[in-house]
């Protein structure tokens, strides 16, 4: 899975998905790296498709107590 921040090249690594899309986060998140055509997708297809490599991502960006979802 190709990291979605546009310019990123990083092909290995670990890949986290977005915030889950009912999420005030998940709208920050793409606001900040305005994945490629995200405009022409639903909020859905955005959260099932686009990820973001570990290069973008800190600790403190996961939920506490879990790597599973952004925060």
């Amino acid at each position: 899975k190709k990291c979605c921040v546009p310019g990123c090249i990083e092909s290995r690594g670990q890949r986290d998905r977005l915030p889950k899309p009912i999420e005030e986060l998940f709208d920050l998140w793409l606001e900040r790296i305005k994945p490629h055509n995200y405009e022409q997708l639903s909020r859905e297809q955005i959260y099932n498709r686009f990820y973001v490599c570990d290069q973008h991502v800190t600790p403190n960006c996961f939920l506490p107590g879990s790597r599973k979802g952004l925060m």
